[in-house]
């Protein structure tokens, strides 16, 4: 065992100088958590960052599959299947096929290292514990289990005393040992951050998490979200108890992280968690309240029902909790607690998680899936409300999010939510993808008009706070839109779109650094689990502030869809025009391509009404960069016309209208007319004028 800790005291003293690494022809820059292969910056970030890293510091031993899932996705339940999947994402990006492996070597049913050389690329200095970095595994049969905390790279950490880390790894009691593994620091934005909840939360507020899967199946993983989205719903029922949405505690869901942290962050001074086992048609659940400030358990219960039972039980353990919790309610002495499940069929609800569940690892495919799921249940029960909304969030999410057949699916998501709506007019869940759709659309009072009513009922859901963000920054309120999203970040610190969606309003507001780190922290967070054009904003506008012209069109090209031909000509225009901005000789390229792409014969010559005009919008903004101001009006208005009833209009990257390079497109006096035809004229004269613009007698004048 000595012998064991002095490789790891070793290892560790040489990887603590480490900042970059060679491998093979790429560098690795841990610092800046960048992944280049010469002046090329590649889109690896996220998990398959995480991955590539500890591949990287464990070479050249082989890493188990176990070792993989406990350090890359924090010991969180996922199959095998998950780890192989990631690697392969991760060879794509690297540009590598599994067959010829230049990087990344795998051993049929153990696991992967890396078959290239990797090298430390360092200024060698004085061995020393780096704030917030894990200590590397150690060369040959690398024991992760004596270092359970690969990815410390949080800006505030909660350690415990225990666990001590000078230059060198002191193995702690089994105590600490089990300490360190439950309680994980996040990371937190290093500066531009707002201002946190205070740690003086009231004793009548719960914040509930999702509930472990210790059934041994992963695929189950659903059964725990439930549970704890039902006992959320019942404790909103009780008078004077301040519940924490499920969009604040359901993104801690697979973290490790202090109870008292999480409810500094969530401003409560309870949280319940709690597991879920499955066995037969037995469901066993454990639930546990702990004090927020302590961070000791205060009680405890568990329940073993069949699970055709499980509403009962719902109700049951909805109920205990609020008899434990009331000496906390300040005299208030509620009723029990009226427990109403969304369904009466337990296999429609089965069916309805699992879509979520889906729904959650989203990609074409398992949007398309989880559908299915949901129209099951609907079979069961045609009165499930939720089921309806779900199925308009899919479609909806299709449609914004990965351009699949826009028109489509966003009729489908209106209809899908006017229906959940028949049935429960004051479902927040309809009313928030009816608001994203009218959004989509251009139609922004709508939009907001939904929202306030959703935000009515939900006024601490964090996502829908971004949502209203998001009005407000496609119609130019950049300061407003600043500060919804600062109100999303302090009730959902931990969420990564949450934290991408800020960096976008930072960005826009062309505060670069603030931008950049809200967009890092967003990847510290974790993946999506899809495409992120929300980033790929962030990163292209911070580099071209910089007029690092080539880093903007790799970051927007990573992200477009080259299947779908609109985002394929967007992503050959934008190259075009930022190949002339870093090398004006090649203007007359990006002038060719503007006019054989986007042709006025084409248009004429009767092609179909486009259902997604945001990529058009995109290209003909980014000609305002080349002074070719006549051009950018006359492509955005060509953009316009070729519009279908309904199409998409604002995709993800909408904001380029208001980004400070767009000034003179917007001091145009052509742009009163564009706005009129976008939808916005409508909306300002309803609401307010855009920041650094005056809206008199019906004029319009941006300065």
């Amino acid at each position: 065992m000595r012998a064991r800790m002095r490789q790891d005291s070793a290892a560790w003293a040489e990887a603590s100088v480490a900042q970059q690494y060679r491998v093979d022809d790429l560098l690795i820059d841990t610092r800046t958590r960048r992944v280049t292969r010469g002046s090329t910056d590649l889109a690896v970030g996220g998990l398959s960052y995480e991955l590539l890293l500890v591949l990287v510091r464990a070479a050249p031993a082989l890493v188990s599959v176990d070792a993989l899932i406990e350090h890359v996705w924090q010991g969180a339940v996922v199959s095998p299947e998950t780890v192989i999947q990631r690697v392969k994402l991760l060879r794509e990006s690297l540009g590598e096929r599994s067959d010829r492996p230049r990087y990344i070597g795998s051993l049929r049913g153990r696991g992967y290292r890396m078959v290239a050389v990797v090298t430390p690329a360092a200024v060698p200095q004085a061995p020393q514990v780096p704030s917030g970095s894990p200590p590397p595994p150690a060369a040959g049969d690398v024991d992760f289990a004596a270092r359970d905390a690969m990815r410390w790279r949080s800006v505030r950490h909660w350690m415990a005393p225990a666990l001590v880390l000078v230059g060198l790894i002191v193995l702690v009691g089994a105590a600490g040992t089990w300490w360190l593994f439950r309680h994980r620091a996040v990371p937190r934005a290093a500066s531009g951050a707002v201002s946190r909840q205070t740690s003086e939360a009231p004793n009548a507020s719960v914040a509930v998490l999702s509930f472990v899967n210790l059934t041994g199946d992963a695929s189950k993983d659903y059964l725990g979200d439930g549970m704890a989205e039902e006992l959320i719903d019942a404790l909103t029922q009780v008078p004077g108890l301040k519940v924490s949405a499920r969009t604040s505690s359901f993104a801690y869901k697979d973290r490790r992280i202090d109870i008292r942290q999480i409810a500094s962050d969530l401003g409560v001074g309870t949280v319940l968690e709690g597991s879920v086992r499955e066995a037969g048609k037995r469901i066993r659940i454990t639930a546990q309240l702990v004090d927020g400030r302590s961070g000791l358990q205060f009680w405890s219960q568990s329940y073993d029902r069949q699970f055709n039972d499980l509403f009962e039980l719902q109700d049951d353990l909805a109920n205990a909790i609020v008899r434990t919790l009331k000496t906390n309610l300040r005299g208030i002495h509620p009723n029990p607690v009226e427990f109403s499940p969304p369904t009466r069929d337990v296999e429609a609800y089965d069916l309805y998680l699992q879509g979520n569940a889906l729904v959650l690892r989203t990609s074409p495919q398992n949007l398309q899936r989880a559908i299915r799921y949901y129209e099951e249940a609907l079979q069961r029960d045609p009165m499930f409300e939720r089921a309806l909304a779900a199925i308009a969030n899919a479609h909806f999410l299709s449609a914004y999010v990965f351009g699949h057949r826009p028109g489509e699916n966003l009729e489908a998501a209106e209809h899908a939510a006017q229906r959940a709506r028949e049935l429960d007019s004051t479902l927040p869940d309809a009313l928030e993808v009816l608001a994203k759709v009218a959004l989509a659309r251009g139609q922004l009072r709508e939009a907001e008009e939904f929202l306030r009513q959703a935000l009515s009922l939900r006024p601490d859901d964090g996502v829908l706070h971004v949502t209203l963000g998001t009005v407000f920054g496609l119609s130019g309120r950049l300061r407003e839109s600043l500060a919804e999203e600062d109100r999303a970040y302090q009730l959902a610190p931990v969420r990564t779109a949450v934290a991408i969606n800020r960096a976008i309003a930072l960005a826009t507001l062309g505060r670069d650094a603030d931008a950049t780190r809200s967009a890092q922290l967003a990847e510290d967070l974790g993946s999506l689990g899809h495409r992120d054009p929300g980033s790929a904003f962030v990163y292209e506008e911070v580099a071209i502030h910089s007029q690092r012209y080539l880093e903007a069109a790799a970051a927007v090209n990573a992200e477009l869809d080259h299947a779908e031909a609109d985002q394929a000509r967007e992503a050959k225009v934008l190259a075009l025009v930022y190949g002339a901005l870093s090398d004006p000789g090649r203007k007359a390229a990006a002038m060719a391509a503007y006019a054989r792409m986007y042709s006025a014969a084409r248009d004429a010559r009767g092609q179909s009404a486009a259902s997604n005009i945001a990529p058009c919008l995109h290209s003909s903004y980014a000609y305002v960069m080349l002074k070719e101001i006549d051009v950018a009006y006359r492509l955005a208005n060509r953009c316009l016309d070729s519009k279908a009833s309904g199409a998409l209009i604002f995709g993800p990257d909408g904001h380029w209208l208001w980004t400070p390079e767009l000034r003179p497109f917007r001091q145009d006096r052509r742009f009163q007319s564009f706005a009129t035809r976008l939808g916005l004229m409508t909306y300002w004269q309803w609401s307010r004028p855009p920041d650094d613009c005056d809206l008199k007698a019906g004029s319009l004048v941006c300065r």
